[in-house]
């Protein structure tokens, strides 16, 4: 049974068929996953002044090599910080593990810790530190926007 054919089967649904105008179904393609790490052995600290006791780690393709989405993720050491700065681009800043502290354009700090997660918008100053030390996903691009729940029906 194809994996398209499992789902639907436990979700008790009809789900759309995946083929493509080849005629060969996503089951029967050849999926080219690539795993990579985003692990200290590959984090760094990006040059500039911007950054202190921080060090990141690229999932993606940066703006520069034409990608549309920026990520990646940030690791703070205790007394880390990420000094105030307008984003070029609207952001997400999604705390992975650990606390700290965010400001926005009020210029005050607010707590975060895992599982919270702030939305900067374009030009926006902010600042990011940490006395215990965290780990961040941080996503940006020119049309991001955060999820703002499922579109809700009409009432009858």
């Amino acid at each position: 049974m194809a994996v398209a054919d499992d789902v639907r089967e436990a979700l008790g649904q009809t789900l759309p068929d995946f083929s493509d105008r080849s005629g060969i179904s996503h089951d029967e393609q050849e999926v080219g996953m690539e795993r990579f790490s985003f692990g200290d052995d590959v984090a760094f600290v990006p040059r500039g002044d911007l950054l202190d006791g921080v060090k990141m780690a690229p999932l993606t393709q940066p703006f520069q090599e034409g990608a549309l989405v920026q990520a990646a993720i940030f690791r703070f050491e205790p007394g880390g910080l990420i000094r105030r700065h307008p984003g070029t681009y609207p952001q997400i800043l999604a705390v992975l593990e650990g606390s700290g502290e965010v400001s926005g354009a009020n210029g005050v700090d607010e707590p975060i810790g895992a599982g919270e997660a702030v939305f900067l918008h374009e030009g926006e100053e902010h600042a990011v530190k940490s006395e215990a030390g965290l780990t961040a996903l941080i996503i940006e691009g020119e049309s991001l926007d955060r999820f703002r729940g499922h579109p809700t029906a009409p009432s009858a």
